[in-house]
């Protein structure tokens, strides 16, 4: 009778062991894969504002180069018409 006692009573702790051991395999796995999520939803939210910030970068370059544009035409407009005075001007003298 003690023989079945202590081996129901190791078998319980080996059954107890097994079960706290699969538990902490599971807590462990979950902690990793919840970590790995975590730090792949970082990279892909970093690679978003990543491209948002290229995206408003290239449309600010944008914007100052037409502004450029806009100002040397506006120039070259300017420099033809005192040209285009001064020659008017020659040629009433």
């Amino acid at each position: 009778m003690l023989t079945i006692e202590v081996y129901l009573m190791f078998s319980l702790e080996m059954y107890l062991l097994m079960f706290s051991l699969e538990m902490y395999l599971l807590i462990l796995s979950l902690e990793m894969y919840f970590t790995f999520s975590l730090k792949v939803h970082g990279i892909l939210i970093g690679s978003v504002i990543l491209i948002e910030n290229t995206h408003k970068s290239r449309s600010m370059i944008n914007i100052q180069q037409q502004q450029q544009q806009q100002q040397q035409q506006q120039q070259q407009q300017q420099q033809q018409q005192q040209q285009h005075y001064c020659l008017a001007n020659w040629e009433l003298v």
